[in-house]
């Protein structure tokens, strides 16, 4: 139960910080500007995940940490397998969900908000 809780977590965090970076950029026309000036969408995407993974590696190293030490949460099996589990799950909700909800919410600004 303890597990599913701090993957929650992680999920609802990335989904936040990886859904508004997005919008901040679509919204402030960083990502046309940047096109423009030469940078390829793969460089953009490549930078994006970079941030992101340091973001979701120190949040996991914390919260592991905290749930560890200092709530005593016990640990059944090897630590090492929690922490990669963990960083897995954390990938893949890096990846899909924030490009998924930023696109929506850009649709739904050009469309209803815009107009």
């Amino acid at each position: 139960m303890n597990g599913l809780i701090l993957i929650a977590y992680m999920h609802s965090c990335q989904l936040f910080f990886k859904g508004s970076a997005f919008i901040t950029e679509r919204k402030e026309g960083m990502l046309e500007r940047s096109l423009v000036a030469g940078v390829t969408t793969g460089e953009v995407i490549t930078a994006h995940m970079i941030t992101q993974y340091v973001i979701m590696v120190g949040q996991t190293t914390l919260v592991l940490i905290f749930m560890v030490v200092v709530f005593e949460v016990p640990v059944r099996g090897p630590l090492g397998w929690a922490v990669i589990l963990t960083l897995l799950q954390g990938t893949f909700h890096l990846q899909l969900p924030g490009f998924l909800i930023s696109t929506v919410f850009v649709i739904y600004f050009r469309c209803c908000v815009a107009n």
